[in-house]
């Protein structure tokens, strides 16, 4: 069976109404689509898209679920990914492009001597960067994939980006009830700055992992 162009359309304005990521809609929609080939040319159209449903996919009723299904999986895959882009950086031969930068960066904070409150605003505006990146991947999704509709990706990416902004929002709380005696002496001045240098360190590489993350998923966009 060959649908027309308005049978594709009213197929693909259901789907849109049952599933709420453009993942899922497509995976259902091309399975669907690959099915009708296999069905015959006298049989009508929406009892065509009945069967292969209720064969395939067990019911319209059961979509929702299957969306669930591969959201999940889909999910499952981004943070992983993420995690593998981050330990790379950490594996040889790349570490050995962040051990001198993290040494400069020693040697520069030592050398100025800033002062703690400067070093945590560095921090912050390192560990906002992410942030910045997923505030911008929400306008190129609609423009990259042609689709406006929700991802599977975007929960895990989010939280992602946004986990470092937490994170220091939570150090900076957490840190003044140790004492300024504490974070000045064993934190930013007794270390010789060399914590400093390791987040700031750590955040770049967290900066460019979440960055692969960026560049893996429009990789295959048209």
């Amino acid at each position: 069976m060959k649908p027309t162009s308005q049978q594709l359309n009213n197929l693909k304005d259901y789907l849109r109404k049952e599933l709420k990521f453009r993942e899922s809609f497509e995976e259902i929609f091309d399975h669907i689509l690959s099915a009708l080939e296999h069905q015959p040319e006298d049989i009508d159209f929406q009892d065509a898209v009945n069967n292969i449903i209720n064969q395939d996919f067990g019911g319209h009723n059961k979509l929702p679920d299957i969306e669930k299904r591969i959201a999940s999986s889909i999910a499952d895959d981004c943070n992983k990914k993420f995690r593998n882009f981050f330990i790379e950086q950490l594996k040889t031969p790349v570490v050995f492009y962040y051990l001198p930068f993290g040494a400069a960066i020693y040697f520069v904070l030592n050398t100025l001597h800033l002062p703690p409150a400067t070093i945590e605003g560095i921090v912050v505006a390192i560990a906002f960067c992410p942030s910045l990146l997923a505030l911008f991947r929400n306008f190129k999704v609609g423009y990259a994939f042609g689709d406006r509709t929700g991802s599977a990706r975007d929960k895990g990416f989010v939280f992602t980006a946004w986990f470092p902004v937490w994170l220091s929002g939570a150090l900076i709380l957490w840190l003044p009830k140790l004492g300024a005696t504490f974070i000045f002496n064993v934190i930013w001045g007794g270390s010789g700055y060399i914590i400093p240098a390791i987040f700031i360190t750590l955040g770049v590489i967290y900066n460019v992992a979440i960055i692969k993350l960026y560049n893996d998923e429009f990789k295959f966009a048209k």
